[in-house]
Protein backbone atom coordinates (compact mmCIF):
# COMPACT_ATOMS: atom_id res chain seq x y z
CA UNK A 1 0.00 0.00 0.00
CA UNK A 2 1.31 3.44 -0.94
CA UNK A 3 0.59 6.81 0.62
CA UNK A 4 -1.60 7.60 -2.37
CA UNK A 5 -3.64 4.41 -1.76
CA UNK A 6 -4.24 5.51 1.83
CA UNK A 7 -5.40 8.92 0.57
CA UNK A 8 -7.79 7.35 -1.96
CA UNK A 9 -9.31 5.08 0.69
CA UNK A 10 -9.77 8.03 3.05
CA UNK A 11 -11.50 10.03 0.31
CA UNK A 12 -13.75 7.07 -0.35
CA UNK A 13 -14.72 6.90 3.34
CA UNK A 14 -15.62 10.59 3.18
CA UNK A 15 -17.55 10.23 -0.10
CA UNK A 16 -15.14 12.69 -1.72
CA UNK A 17 -13.69 10.38 -4.39
CA UNK A 18 -12.80 12.22 -7.59
CA UNK A 19 -12.92 15.65 -5.97
CA UNK A 20 -10.05 18.01 -5.25
CA UNK A 21 -10.06 18.70 -1.54
CA UNK A 22 -7.33 21.33 -1.57
CA UNK A 23 -6.58 24.29 -3.90
CA UNK A 24 -4.83 22.27 -6.58
CA UNK A 25 -3.10 18.93 -7.04
CA UNK A 26 0.33 20.18 -5.94
CA UNK A 27 -1.08 21.71 -2.73
CA UNK A 28 -3.11 18.54 -2.18
CA UNK A 29 -0.10 16.25 -2.54
CA UNK A 30 1.96 18.39 -0.19
CA UNK A 31 -0.79 18.61 2.44
CA UNK A 32 -1.62 14.90 2.28
CA UNK A 33 2.06 13.97 2.58
CA UNK A 34 2.35 16.16 5.68
CA UNK A 35 -0.80 14.60 7.19
CA UNK A 36 0.46 11.09 6.44
CA UNK A 37 3.87 11.76 7.97
CA UNK A 38 2.38 13.23 11.15
CA UNK A 39 0.12 10.20 11.55
CA UNK A 40 2.95 7.79 10.76
CA UNK A 41 5.02 9.37 13.53
CA UNK A 42 2.02 9.09 15.85
CA UNK A 43 1.84 5.38 15.00
CA UNK A 44 5.60 4.99 15.66
CA UNK A 45 6.40 4.37 11.98
CA UNK A 46 8.98 5.75 9.58
CA UNK A 47 8.03 8.82 7.53
CA UNK A 48 7.73 8.65 3.73
CA UNK A 49 9.24 10.98 1.13
CA UNK A 50 6.43 10.84 -1.44
CA UNK A 51 2.87 9.60 -1.82
CA UNK A 52 4.06 6.96 -4.27
CA UNK A 53 6.33 5.35 -1.69
CA UNK A 54 5.26 1.96 -0.36
CA UNK A 55 4.39 1.89 3.33
CA UNK A 56 6.03 -0.92 5.26
CA UNK A 57 3.64 -1.15 8.21
CA UNK A 58 1.35 -3.74 9.75
CA UNK A 59 -2.25 -4.19 8.66
CA UNK A 60 -3.57 -2.75 11.91
CA UNK A 61 -1.40 0.37 11.51
CA UNK A 62 -2.46 0.83 7.90
CA UNK A 63 -6.13 0.64 8.94
CA UNK A 64 -5.55 3.23 11.65
CA UNK A 65 -3.69 5.40 9.14
CA UNK A 66 -6.61 5.41 6.69
CA UNK A 67 -9.03 6.54 9.38
CA UNK A 68 -6.55 9.12 10.65
CA UNK A 69 -6.22 10.64 7.19
CA UNK A 70 -10.00 10.68 6.83
CA UNK A 71 -10.22 12.41 10.22
CA UNK A 72 -7.75 15.12 9.18
CA UNK A 73 -9.35 15.69 5.76
CA UNK A 74 -12.79 16.01 7.40
CA UNK A 75 -11.28 18.66 9.66
CA UNK A 76 -9.79 20.43 6.64
CA UNK A 77 -13.08 20.57 4.73
CA UNK A 78 -14.97 21.68 7.85
CA UNK A 79 -17.13 18.58 8.38
CA UNK A 80 -17.23 18.42 12.18
CA UNK A 81 -19.57 15.42 12.35
CA UNK A 82 -17.37 13.21 10.20
CA UNK A 83 -14.25 14.54 11.93
CA UNK A 84 -15.64 13.45 15.29
CA UNK A 85 -16.66 10.05 13.98
CA UNK A 86 -13.32 9.34 12.33
CA UNK A 87 -11.43 10.66 15.38
CA UNK A 88 -13.15 8.05 17.53
CA UNK A 89 -12.45 5.27 15.04
CA UNK A 90 -8.82 6.40 14.58
CA UNK A 91 -8.16 6.47 18.32
CA UNK A 92 -9.64 2.98 18.76
CA UNK A 93 -7.63 1.55 15.86
CA UNK A 94 -4.50 3.43 17.01
CA UNK A 95 -4.65 1.88 20.46
CA UNK A 96 -4.99 -1.58 18.93
CA UNK A 97 -2.12 -0.95 16.50
CA UNK A 98 0.20 0.34 19.19
CA UNK A 99 -0.55 -2.54 21.53
CA UNK A 100 0.99 -5.10 19.20
CA UNK A 101 3.54 -7.09 21.14
CA UNK A 102 6.53 -8.48 19.32
CA UNK A 103 8.39 -9.77 22.34
CA UNK A 104 7.37 -10.62 25.86
CA UNK A 105 10.07 -10.77 28.48
CA UNK A 106 9.66 -12.33 31.92
CA UNK A 107 10.93 -9.97 34.59
CA UNK A 108 10.76 -10.35 38.32
CA UNK A 109 10.06 -7.21 40.25
CA UNK A 110 12.94 -5.64 42.08
CA UNK A 111 12.42 -5.90 45.82
CA UNK A 112 14.43 -3.74 48.14
CA UNK A 113 14.60 -4.50 51.81
CA UNK A 114 14.22 -1.71 54.28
Amino acid sequence: MTGYDVFKRALSLLNLSGKTVFRDREAENSAVLEILNQLLLDLKCKEIASLGQTLVISDSKSEALVYGVAMMIALTVGDAAKNGLFAEVYNAKRSIALSELTHIRDVLPCVTEV
